[in-house]
């Protein structure tokens, strides 16, 4: 779980004028969401939300909640 929220500190923080919106999700869906076991998922989402809803702007939560939804309907 620790490379996971760290690639999406990473991730979250280049939204910020060094990646576009579109890179950003990609790298969220690529990189995270499918790198979660089925059976673990929601915890893990979970984690990444109660931590992103705590420590970030609403634009980078924003931001991961349409990543997770792109992958979702994948």
């Amino acid at each position: 779980m620790k490379k996971l929220t760290s690639i999406v500190l990473l991730a979250l923080w280049d939204s910020n004028g060094y990646k576009t919106h579109k890179q950003v999700k990609e790298t969220l869906i690529n990189k995270v969401f499918k790198n979660i076991e089925e059976e673990h998922f929601e915890k893990y989402i979970e984690h990444f939300r109660t931590w992103i809803d705590n420590t970030h702007p609403q634009n980078e939560k924003d931001l991961f909640e349409e990543a997770l939804n792109e992958f979702k309907e994948g």
